[in-house]
């Protein structure tokens, strides 16, 4: 079963006479699952080892490896970000996000604060006060991996605008909690065209079409169980109150056992989620192929939701399995060292005596970190092979470019520093996805 998105087609004048049409490039991607687990593990081993500090050339890796085995027409792509660039950039967030705080802290201190006294609202302020900078830094991260990606030697670009991004987001963000969810679908057309309209290759603008009926539709699955849910609660509570009134209890018994169920509350968490996942592809599929080139070349994407969710289940199953087995044999690892220590009863007497207090604690700690670390580096590398390869993987098959002759057009763009080099999204947490 597949949920086809807007089918772009190539834009422009038909061909005249026997005038021969391009046909539609299909982009080749030569990951391995393999080369891609070895190198997100080990990556992830030195990031741990040096603490943290080496995520930023794990990214780096990452992304020239997946960048470089995206070939389109030929020519594969390119991404020429630095890990140094990164670090530098991050550790000068850091300072600036740290005075920031300590700025909104001070401000909430002396001025707003006895405003909430005894309200938790106000342990947030802080955290709404980031929110901001967050919208801001997702754009400013967007705008450093299109400027360091080239194609042919072109670069792409993302113009100035990161406050105004912020700004929209924001709005469109509380305008969708407003209405609980209702105007999801608005906020991921109006944030999208923002971001495409202002995306460059070389000198050749995107364009962001379509509207977002497609995108409410599509989100009407989400809010279907939900509304079923609400009117099945509604008619419990009348045959609750009918059965008080009365003194029957057939009509509650009905009601409650409908809308109390177990399968049906099962039936409706398993619908919401697939409705969601049916929905976030059929808006990847339906925005992507909506942006244009120049007005003229075009993607048509066809990822079937399906897919997606096969390979969801498979990731699960394998990184459950990979890091429950990883969990297991580093316990069993911690607990052997500590047997090959002191005798058991030497080191409960220590514990008793209370000469070492902590050692306890010490030990548990180490056992804890001997797990968690060799955990995450595996969960990085098997969410990599089994999730990010595969799904890349999958939209190459399915993504159809239209006129890219376009693009022959597109003259070299300005180099655009970037000084900052994402580094306000990584250490706010919202470097969009990693790798990407």
């Amino acid at each position: 079963m597949t949920f086809t998105g807007q089918a772009a087609q190539p834009h422009g004048d038909a061909p005249s006479g026997g005038a021969r049409v391009a046909e539609p490039v299909r982009p080749e991607y030569s990951g391995a699952r393999l080369s891609l687990f070895l190198i997100a593990l080990t990556r992830m081993i030195v990031t741990i080892l040096t603490f943290g500090i080496g995520r930023f050339w794990m990214i780096t890796r990452l992304r020239r490896y997946y960048w470089s085995s995206v070939v389109i027409d030929g020519a594969p792509l390119e991404y020429t970000g630095r890990a140094g660039e990164k670090l530098i950039g991050f550790l000068v967030a850091v300072v600036i996000l740290a005075v920031y705080l300590l700025v909104v802290n001070l401000a909430l201190a002396f001025v707003g604060l006895s405003w909430f006294q005894g309200n938790p609202l106000a342990l947030q302020l802080p955290f709404l006060a980031l929110l901001p900078l967050i919208f801001w830094a997702r754009y400013r991260a967007r705008r450093y991996i299109l400027a360091r990606t080239r194609w042919r030697g072109i670069r792409f670009g993302l113009a100035p605008g990161a406050w105004g991004y912020a700004a929209r987001a924001l709005f469109w963000w509380a305008a969708t909690v407003l209405t609980l969810g209702f105007l999801y679908p608005l906020k991921q057309m109006m944030l999208a065209r923002y971001t495409t309209d202002r995306s460059f290759y070389g000198d050749l603008r995107f364009e962001q079409r379509g509207g977002w009926g497609p995108l409410l539709l599509s989100w009407l699955w989400f809010w279907a169980p939900l509304a079923l849910a609400v009117g099945l609660i509604a008619s419990a509570l009348a045959g609750f109150e009918f059965d008080r009134i009365s003194g029957e209890r057939e009509v509650f018994s009905f009601a409650a056992g409908i809308a109390g169920g177990p399968g049906l509350l099962i039936l409706t968490a398993f619908w919401l989620v697939f409705a969601f996942i049916r929905h976030r592809v059929f808006s990847f599929r339906y925005l992507n192929s909506g942006k244009v080139l120049d007005g003229r070349a075009s993607a048509n994407v066809t990822l079937s939701v399906w897919s997606v969710i096969g390979i969801y289940v498979l990731a699960g199953l394998v990184i459950g399995i990979g890091v429950g087995l990883t969990a297991l044999v580093f316990t069993v690892i911690g607990f052997g060292l500590l047997a090959a220590g002191p005798e058991p009863t030497d080191l409960f007497d220590v514990l008793g005596s209370g000469e070492i207090p902590a050692l306890s604690g010490l030990i548990a700690l180490a056992i804890s970190g001997l797990v968690y670390l060799p955990v995450i580096a595996v969960f990085s590398a098997l969410r990599h092979a089994f999730i990010s390869h595969p799904l890349i993987a999958a939209t190459a098959k399915t993504i159809r470019f239209h006129d890219l002759g376009a693009a022959s057009r597109a003259r070299q763009r300005r180099h655009d520093e970037q000084a900052e080099a994402g580094g306000f999204a990584d250490a706010l947490g919202a470097d969009i996805g990693g790798a990407f």
